[in-house]
């Protein structure tokens, strides 16, 4: 599956990200990481890795989703608000 963040197909590696999210596979943080800060990359993809993250649940997530809660994208913003959301941490209390 983490193979798959790197297919030429935007839904493949969007479904990858999404799905790696669900497994909750800790192996998945930093190429979902690379994909959400990936300005080049495609937003639906963005907000897959940024759902993901949240799905993770790991901390050191926080870092790239505060940074991608800035994205240009409003739905990246919003997922990335979300699962900052799911970690504890709020922008608002920054």
């Amino acid at each position: 599956m983490i193979q798959a963040l790197k297919d030429e197909n935007v839904w493949v590696r969007s479904i990858a990200a999404e799905s790696l999210g669900k497994l909750n596979d800790t192996r998945a943080f930093d190429p979902l990481t690379q994909s959400l800060n990936d300005e080049e990359e495609d937003s639906q993809v963005r907000w897959s890795a940024a759902y993901a993250l949240g799905k993770l649940g790991d901390h050191k997530a926080i870092d790239p989703l505060i940074q991608a809660s800035k994205d240009e994208d409003k739905s990246v913003q919003e997922a990335s608000n979300e699962a900052l959301g799911k970690l504890g941490y709020s922008l608002k209390s920054s």
